[in-house]
């Protein structure tokens, strides 16, 4: 299965996608990681169902799964609200996305 990824950048100007960029970039709303760890909770917290990840939870436990490996994390946020309750790893190495891992 392919999937291709649409969406619209405010300052990115390549034809391939530069993550590292978008990821540091304050004005890429989307995308952009704050460089603490108290502002990256109140982003993972605004306007966030809390519903997903209680859905996402359930099918988990119904099938004994309590690891998740996540591809095309983006900003982790649906990766950090599951990680209360099993073994989250994201599929990133970017410098952008491993700042977290120092929160």
């Amino acid at each position: 299965m392919r999937i291709k990824h649409h969406s619209i950048f405010k300052n990115l100007n390549k034809n391939v996608i530069d993550w590292e960029q978008l990821r540091n970039d304050p004005s890429e709303s989307s995308y952009f990681l704050p460089e603490n760890k108290s502002m990256y909770i109140e982003l993972c917290n605004q306007n966030f169902d809390e519903n997903l990840t209680s859905f996402i939870s359930k099918i988990l436990d119904t099938n004994n799964i309590n690891e998740v490996f996540s591809l095309g994390s983006g900003r982790a946020i649906l990766e950090f609200h599951l990680s209360n309750s099993k073994d989250v790893s994201v599929s990133d190495s970017s410098s952008s996305i491993l700042k977290l891992k120092k929160f």
